[in-house]
């Protein structure tokens, strides 16, 4: 018999701390200010192959210039709290190393993150194969939000490839963003008509 394991780490918490949790939990809860330290600076949760739902409060991991969520095949929600992965939320400064990738999460259902975070993210964003995928809300649509304020390119792909053999976001239903996210993206792409076959 597997017994669901949750836990949820207190505020102010290293990355030792983290380090430490049971790889089979399947409900992570992180409080505020978590993981503030200098030092870390990569967000990976791969270890975690039974979660299958992440919370994070406010105001953590600003120093963390690498989010990565992959692989994960039980995951099914992920909700991101304001002013988390920024470091200076009010400078806005702008920086090509920190990047976003959340992908090959087969059961993920809703990305939720709130205003202000991930603001000076101004390198790769990237949602790929995520099939399930239903809901993506980024920011407050009443107030000022600023995710990924300097991000160059905002892509969401639910057409089909064949030569992909695959759709990234096929069961997409709902995007909703806040006030200035992706204010500075040059190329923003929304593709969601299924391709037919030549000659349809």
């Amino acid at each position: 018999m597997h017994f669901a394991l949750s836990s949820q780490v207190p505020p102010t918490c290293s990355s030792v701390f983290i380090d430490a949790l049971d790889s089979r939990t399947t409900r992570l809860n992180l409080l505020e200010r978590t993981c503030n330290q200098v030092d870390y600076t990569v967000f990976d949760f791969s270890r975690f192959t039974q979660l299958e739902e992440l919370c994070i409060a406010n105001n953590s991991f600003l120093f963390v210039s690498e989010f990565r969520l992959e692989g994960l095949p039980e995951l099914r929600a992920v909700f991101i709290g304001s002013n988390c992965f920024t470091k200076e939320k009010y400078r806005y400064n702008k920086d090509l190393a920190r990047s976003f990738r959340v992908q090959k999460c087969p059961r993920l259902e809703v990305i939720q993150i709130y205003e202000r975070s991930f603001i000076d993210y101004a390198g790769d964003f990237v949602l790929a194969q995520l099939p399930a995928l239903r809901t993506l809300a980024i920011g407050d649509l009443n107030r000022d939000s600023y995710n990924f304020f300097y991000c160059a390119a905002f892509t969401l792909r639910s057409r089909f490839s064949p030569s992909l053999s695959r759709a990234d976001l096929p069961q997409l239903q709902s995007v909703s963003l806040g006030k200035f996210c992706f204010q500075n993206s040059v190329r923003t792409v929304f593709q969601s008509r299924r391709r037919g076959k030549p000659g349809m």
